[in-house]
């Protein structure tokens, strides 16, 4: 299956994503408001621009129906809001969205980090108990039946997707990641 595929030959770069030293700083006890508002902003504009090919893509061509219901910006704008953040444009570096494969390799990325924000959550809670959280907090309880059914929506189009290609893609955007959050 897709899935398991995704999982082993996505690995390597999962974990480097885990151990990078910007990431790693979230589950500081003694992460600071100003650092943690770098991290914010730079999410934000990684999914800004990600949210809006997928968008694109998928009123296109109809591959997930509930695509609008896992979007991260509006949790992300309310960060900035609470943060005070100016915004800043940063370069544009991001990955282009032109096939299913690209589509459902960012996705897996994007669906699997919001899962991993429920394992982040009570540290932020300990280090800024004062912030809300809103892009780590994500969809809440509700986190893992969103995470399966994704799971569903991509094994049921499993046999339509170059298995390859899709990895590709969510190996290519766990290296943005990467990338856009070297110190």
């Amino acid at each position: 299956m897709i899935h398991e595929k995704l999982k082993k030959e996505t690995t390597l770069l999962h974990r480097n994503v885990e151990r990078n030293s910007m990431l790693k700083r979230v589950m500081d006890p003694n992460l600071t408001v100003d650092y943690y508002s770098i991290i914010i902003e730079k999410f934000y504009h990684f999914h800004q621009e990600i949210e809006t090919q997928l968008v694109k893509f998928n009123n296109q061509h109809k591959l997930i129906t509930d695509l609008d219901n896992r979007l991260k910006c509006d949790f992300l704008e309310a960060d900035i809001v609470e943060l005070n953040i100016v915004k800043t444009n940063l370069p544009k570096r991001y990955i282009e969205i032109n096939t299913a494969e690209d589509f459902f390799g960012v996705l897996y990325v994007i669906e699997g980090s919001t899962l991993g924000g429920q394992y982040i959550i009570p540290k932020l809670n300990v280090s800024l108990p004062e912030l809300k959280h809103s892009y780590y907090n994500g969809f809440g309880d509700e986190t893992r039946n969103l995470w399966l059914t994704f799971i569903n929506q991509l094994t049921s189009t499993q046999d339509a997707l170059n298995h390859e290609e899709v990895v590709k893609s969510a190996n290519l955007t766990f290296s943005t990641l990467i990338e856009l959050f070297k110190e």
